[in-house]
């Protein structure tokens, strides 16, 4: 009897078998995930921003050609075009809640379709990129100075008023790309042509020179005639830095991608050129400039957020080092892994990635160019509105500017500067904390680019009215 009760309390060890916490995991890295999906194949979010802009152009032309009292006259005419017309005849026209609503979804949509784009293509996507497109970014600016200065002759200073010069500066830069294109298709037949130790970059320097010639003169010859007894000093000094620019760009990127070689001589070889325009204006000024002008504002609006990026790159630079040492780049997981894996499973090279990524990021030029960006549009409006007196545009802004005025009782674009910084703050804590996907590079690439475009060449357009005066 008592022999049966002791079998019938024996455990079968088959029904419970013991496992070990090793077999744990092993079984959850054995897990199987999702993998990334490949180069070719659309997310839900390029599927939808690519249909959205897709249909808006279409709706808009469309009914603008059929109903043109109601797309045109009634919603495209007074929203977008008679504030761009107004800003290019009149000044400043400013932007309205919807106008701006409008602008950003557009904007948004097109960083998502354009990543698309960079990715299927196979276009160059690095820090090293991000810098061949900083020239671009800053020379928006130095227009947009010069528009405000009313240099441009007749309506060809529409073509400069946002959000048309985001287009015009867009057809410039895919020209530069084609360039590097056809420079790194036809290299091998250019060498053996020219007998060039380096094809590639003789095809950029001579295509670079030639549409710079004629963007000076198609968009700078017909103004510059336009004023009489201005003077040619700084137009010729800038047509000189131009060329110097390029034939050293090319020089000095041997060995990078045709295209960041491209872009980034057309861009340093276009942003001299005008910038040629901005000595001749501080010479013999064809608008009456304002006593308020200085070079002061110089040493805030550039030298602090140029330390503050010092700080960052000092914070971060031996963890970034380390894991490029590792073969990793700083928050960008390798080809094979989704971020389904990262984030539930195991894959080799995670611990440090985590370990180091979040100090890594600080150093990068992702990081570096939105902080110089965000504080330096934070310092220009700060001191341009409270110490010079200049106007805010943007409604949100204005806002914010008007809270500050009625906390102090004085000049409120001390709270813009406070809310800037706080956005800077959160911008860098989420950089740190997301991990992307190898396929969403270009994304992270146009991302940081939309927000130089909002950020930092509104702040380098502020500082450089407050240093021409107008």
């Amino acid at each position: 009897m008592a022999e049966d009760e002791s079998a019938s309390e024996t455990v079968n060890e088959e029904d419970f078998p013991i496992v070990e916490d090793k077999e744990i995991d092993n079984k959850f890295s054995s897990k199987e995930f999702s993998p990334p999906l490949g180069r070719y194949k659309l997310s839900i979010f390029e599927r939808v921003a690519i249909g959205f802009l897709l249909s808006f152009f279409v709706i808009m032309v469309v009914g603008s050609t059929v109903l043109p009292d109601l797309f045109w006259s009634d919603f495209l005419k007074p929203l977008v075009w008679d504030p761009i017309t107004k800003d290019a005849t009149v000044g400043d026209s400013g932007y309205t809640p919807q106008n701006t609503a409008l602008f950003i979804i557009v904007l948004f949509s097109f960083v998502v379709v354009i990543s698309t784009i960079f990715r299927i293509k196979w276009l160059p996507i690095s820090e090293r990129t991000l810098v061949t497109y900083i020239p671009w970014v800053i020379w928006a600016s130095v227009i947009r100075v010069l528009e405000d200065s009313q240099f441009f002759s007749g309506d060809l200073g529409v073509a400069f008023i946002s959000p048309i010069i985001h287009f015009h500066i867009a057809a410039w830069v895919i020209l530069a790309i084609y360039i590097g294109v056809l420079a790194r298709r036809h290299h091998s037949t250019i060498g053996e042509n020219f007998g060039d130790e380096d094809p590639e970059g003789h095809l950029i320097r001579s295509a670079s020179l030639f549409f710079l010639f004629l963007m000076f003169a198609g968009l700078l010859l017909p103004s510059i005639n336009s004023h009489e007894g201005i003077g040619t000093f700084g137009v010729v000094l800038g047509l000189l830095a131009s060329l110097v620019a390029v034939f050293s760009v090319v020089q000095a990127t041997e060995g990078w991608h045709a295209i960041e070689r491209s872009v980034m001589a057309m861009g340093m070889g276009a942003l001299a050129m005008w910038l040629g325009l901005w000595l001749q204006f501080m010479m013999t000024p064809w608008h009456e400039a304002n006593d308020s002008a200085a070079l002061w504002p110089i040493l805030v609006v550039i030298g602090i957020p140029s330390y503050v990026c010092w700080v960052l790159f000092k914070f971060g630079i031996n963890e970034k080092m380390e894991l490029e040492e590792a073969g990793m780049e700083p928050g960008v997981l390798p080809e094979d892994v989704s971020i389904e894996q990262h984030e539930e499973g195991n894959w080799e090279g995670r611990a440090l990635m985590e370990r180091l990524a979040p100090r890594a990021l600080m150093a990068t030029p992702w990081a570096l160019a939105i902080a110089f960006g965000q504080l330096a549009d934070g310092l220009a409006t700060w001191i341009g509105i409270d110490v010079f007196g200049y106007s805010e545009k943007h409604p949100l802004s204005d806002f914010v500017i008007q809270q500050g005025a009625a906390i102090t009782g004085g000049g409120g674009a001390w709270l813009f500067f406070c809310v800037k910084a706080l956005l800077l703050a959160l911008l860098l804590w989420v950089f740190s904390a997301v991990r992307i996907e190898h396929r969403q590079k270009a994304l992270r690439l146009l991302i940081v680019l939309a927000i130089l475009v909002v950020g930092l060449a509104p702040g380098l357009r502020d500082l450089g009215r407050l240093i021409l005066g107008v």
